[in-house]
């Protein structure tokens, strides 16, 4: 059994103001039955986004890695293969996700 259902991937590097968006997004989801982790993949960054990530870490179950510069496809598997949840929802570090997103994907995955 899963500890959390649905794990929701973001790559990012050097945008903290567009990931802070993303993240508050993320926190402002409708209520869901199954609980959501969201893993972070910070591409080799030259700057500390951890700065961004702890502000969340109240209100998200958020996995934070940093890595060195490989390229979206590396850091993707590297997410994939962190992830807990059965099921994986890719979005982007720039994305405002509506608030039914997760609910969304975690009821299309079940039907």
């Amino acid at each position: 059994m899963y500890q959390v259902y649905a794990s929701v991937l973001i790559i990012t590097r050097n945008k903290p103001e567009r990931l802070e968006i993303t993240l508050q997004s993320l926190v402002n989801q409708e209520a869901t039955e199954a609980p959501f982790e969201v893993v972070i993949i910070d591409d080799g960054s030259d700057i500390d986004l951890r700065v961004i990530t702890d502000k969340f870490v109240n209100h998200l179950a958020i996995q934070y890695i940093k890595t060195v510069h490989q390229g979206i496809a590396v850091a993707r598997n590297i997410g994939i293969h962190t992830a807990k949840g059965e099921v994986i929802i890719l979005t982007d570090d720039d994305v405002i996700v509506n608030s039914t997103f997760v609910r969304a994907h975690i009821s299309e995955h079940r039907q």
